[in-house]
């Protein structure tokens, strides 16, 4: 794949479906989507699917070329939910920490509150419930695609070499035990 950086949710769409404030920088959310992207949802849906939706993208913003319904339905109902839940599972840490070159400091503003790592851990723990089932759907989708793409219509007059016994007029000695 090309080495130019696709992300398949922005931001912007982050902060409007996620508790995560408009004012917040682009910069960290667009790094954390990347990493995500490009370490979990590649794992997750596979690098065919992952690299053939990152061209799918790339054919319609250069050519205008539509997705597939089966490309948009995934994109639209399955990663960016999952993509949207882990960026704000991710965030919660990486926001409340900044790594300088003074060291590691943690960040607050004179007009908000701390919160306590308590509740700190609980909030992250909520998000990534969130993320989990997100990522389950995820999973589902493309497993029940995989099923119905096996084919159903088996030949079996070639078994590889493999024959079925009939159960009813099998008998099989073994030792004092005899099994019908």
């Amino acid at each position: 794949m090309a080495n130019r950086n696709i992300l398949l949710v922005g931001e912007a769409e982050v902060k409007e479906n996620s508790t995560i404030e408009a004012n917040v920088a682009p910069k960290i959310l667009n790094l954390i989507i990347s990493d995500i992207q490009k370490n979990e949802l590649r794992k997750i849906i596979g690098k065919v699917n992952y690299d053939g939706l990152l061209a799918s993208i790339l054919e319609k913003k250069d050519n205008g070329t539509p997705l597939t319904d089966r490309d948009n339905d995934l994109i639209e109902d399955y990663i960016k939910p999952y993509l949207i839940a882990a960026t704000v599972v991710q965030f919660i840490v990486m926001n409340n920490y900044k790594l300088t070159n003074k060291g590691v400091l943690k960040m607050s503003d004179d007009q908000a509150t701390g919160v306590e790592s308590g509740d700190l851990e609980y909030l992250k723990g909520y998000y990534l419930l969130k993320e989990i089932t997100a990522k389950k759907n995820l999973i589902e989708f493309l497993n029940e695609e995989a099923e119905h793409a096996c084919s159903t219509d088996l030949n079996t007059s070639d078994l590889g070499g493999l024959y079925l016994v009939d159960k009813n007029n099998y008998s099989h000695n073994t030792g004092r035990y005899k099994y019908s």
